[in-house]
């Protein structure tokens, strides 16, 4: 077993031991009272003592478990050759991140817990906040805001109230009499929707947050095993359903089908909380390329589109008369086979316009790029396009190039609109394998020999320049265009880069000056200049000439304005000024799906 696999064992039953430990602290102070009622002693004695070696085994467990976990996480996290050098890393794990202070944090509410078992909610808060410290223990730890973090405390302690509530309720059930077993069935119900509500709306969260998108969800090892955990979700949801409102119904004359439902509903819940922890192992879809594994994508980009926009809404018009029609046959008997019939022929004349909300898709097609327009990518693109891409698509890129009549189908127009349509993944396929020709062969030949970075840098170039031509010929960028991203040393002997800018509208000045300004200056220079910010670089200067529309050579004095968002708005030539009120203009909408 290699040693992320190791984590993720651990991590997966410790997690769920100290679900136990919550499910039997709240089940003592919420349920036990209750089922209790006038019982006699001797069953009362019998009860709590289940119910008390129930949590004190689960304590148990998570205590070891603690302990061998942060023994391999130490091992993992110190690159430890050997076991002496593993043990000798826990102490500094422990007093150094804050894995190990919520680790630390959790053995200690957990100990509180066993100890104040008698009080009962003193030992439920204690077992709550253990579970709590989950937040401090995987990617939530890492996140920049709170809304990660308390979706990760609320659906963590909800999760031991019901999933580790299942087995406090098997005991409970088992050693009452008809009527105690009754009202704990009952209450346990009433607030175990109250309980998958919480976990529901928190699992969006962290899949919003995690995941991102329908292509992350699909395409990556992380959206996949999320995919796997909702599907036990689901048969949860339906065990608790049966529980609830078929088999509950009898537990005090037959308990054994509802304890033998329990049972099955705890050990779906394991499974869920073991492909919870491999998550907590995984990198996030969103740091993740999503491979995607369709032919087709959907779009709504008819419904905007003049030609296809009315043939568009009449399918979409017709998809919500099927769905009205179908809700109609669930809710009204004497409707139903009228409302199918009704829901079927919708069906049938929505059909054949359906193909609109679908277009061509690759592996690649939701890749984005990972180089965030930087000037060095853009230099280097353009270094790559004269060699590989100009004899086809000419050396300004608008399809003109010496072998362009000679091939059977004319090259792209790489300056054109149409570029700002097609996402970066769908160009990374075609660099990668190139554009099939319908009757056969390629149009364009794929370049496998240039690494994933050349090709992505030929991608920020193409970008770039066609940028530049929008605004060479009608003097303002008509889609929205990301200022290169750059790094300025300042006269104060720190750095600034563009995401350092972002919140402020800031500027670009090619040369050693700059017209009087309040805003933010970098000057792309190679002369240190006093009290200013210096982008010496010459991809910096390459890169904003480009975009800019304005030859290298020409460039000195040229102005570029970057709104607080990190886009560009406008460009004022030598001698002209900035119109600073472009900056909180609204931005051109987007064509397409280009990532920039």
């Amino acid at each position: 077993m290699t040693l992320d696999a190791a984590i993720a064992v651990l991590r997966g039953v410790h997690l769920a031991a100290v679900l136990s430990v919550v499910g039997a602290a709240v089940t003592h102070a919420v349920l036990a009272p209750a089922a209790l009622g006038p019982v006699d002693r001797s069953v009362r004695v019998r009860v709590l003592r289940h119910q008390a070696t129930l949590l004190y085994a689960s304590a148990a467990v998570a205590l070891v478990t603690a302990a061998a976990w942060l023994a391999v996480q130490s091992a993992s996290m110190a690159d430890a050759a050997s076991i002496r050098d593993a043990f000798s890393a826990v102490p500094v794990v422990l007093a150094d991140t804050v894995f190990g202070h919520a680790m630390t944090a959790r053995v200690a509410l957990l100990l509180l817990t066993v100890a104040a078992w008698r009080v009962r909610r003193l030992a439920a808060a204690f077992a709550v906040a253990s579970g709590a410290a989950e937040a401090w223990l995987g990617h939530a730890g890492a996140s920049d805001t709170v809304t990660l973090p308390v979706s990760v405390i609320i659906h963590v302690t909800t999760a031991g109230a019901w999933l580790g509530g299942l087995i406090p309720l098997f005991l409970l059930i088992r050693d009452l009499p008809g009527r105690g077993a009754r009202v704990a069935t009952m209450r346990f119900a009433s607030l175990g929707w109250f309980y998958v509500a919480a976990m529901a709306a928190t699992a969006f969260v962290q899949a919003w947050l995690l995941i991102g998108s329908l292509p992350g969800l699909i395409g990556t090892g992380y959206g996949q095993v999320a995919l796997l955990k909702l599907a036990l979700f689901i048969v949860l949801l339906g065990l608790a359903a049966l529980n609830r409102y078929r088999l509950s119904l009898k537990v005090s004359s037959r308990p054994s089908p509802f304890l033998t439902s329990i049972l099955i509903e705890t050990g779906v819940g394991l499974c869920a909380v073991l492909a919870a922890a491999q998550l907590s192992e995984m990198w996030p879809a969103t740091h993740e390329q999503p491979n995607w594994p369709f032919a087709w994508q959907p779009t709504l980009a008819p419904l905007a589109d003049p030609d296809l926009g009315s043939e568009a809404r009449l399918a979409i018009g017709l998809l919500a008369a099927a769905l009205l029609a179908i809700i109609v046959a669930v809710a009204w008997r004497r409707l139903r086979w009228v409302a199918v019939a009704a829901a079927c022929g919708c069906l049938v004349f929505a059909w054949p316009h359906l193909d609109l909300f679908a277009v061509t898709a690759y592996p690649t097609s939701f890749y984005h790029s990972p180089t965030g327009f930087a000037a060095d990518s853009i230099a280097r693109g353009e270094a790559l396009f004269g060699p590989n891409c100009a004899a086809c698509h000419g050396a300004g890129g608008r399809g003109d190039g010496p072998l362009a009549k000679t091939l059977p189908i004319p090259p792209a127009d790489l300056t054109a609109d149409h570029i700002w349509d097609h996402p970066d993944g769908e160009l990374f396929w075609w660099l990668t394998h190139g554009i099939e020709n319908p009757e056969g062969g390629l149009a364009m030949p794929g370049f496998p020999q240039l690494s994933d970075d050349d090709r992505w840098a030929l991608i920020d170039f193409v970008h770039a320049n066609a940028a530049g031509a929008e605004m060479d010929a009608i003097g303002h960028w008509p889609f929205p265009v990301q200022a290169p991203g750059l790094t300025a040393s300042c006269a104060d002997g720190g750095t600034v880069t563009d995401a350092d800018l972002r919140g402020r509208s800031w500027r670009i000045v090619a040369g050693d000056r700059a017209p009087p300004s309040p805003m933010p200056t970098v000057l792309l220079t190679r002369h240190p200049v006093p009290a200013a910010c210096v982008a010496s670089d010459p991809a910096a200067w390459l890169a904003a000439s480009v975009v800019s529309g304005v030859a290298t050579e020409a460039f000195a004095g040229t102005q570029l304005l970057v709104d607080a968002s990190g886009w560009l708005r406008d460009r004022a030539l030598p001698g002209a000024s900035l119109d600073l009120a472009a900056a909180a203009r609204p931005l051109p909408a987007p064509t397409g799906m280009h990532h920039h």
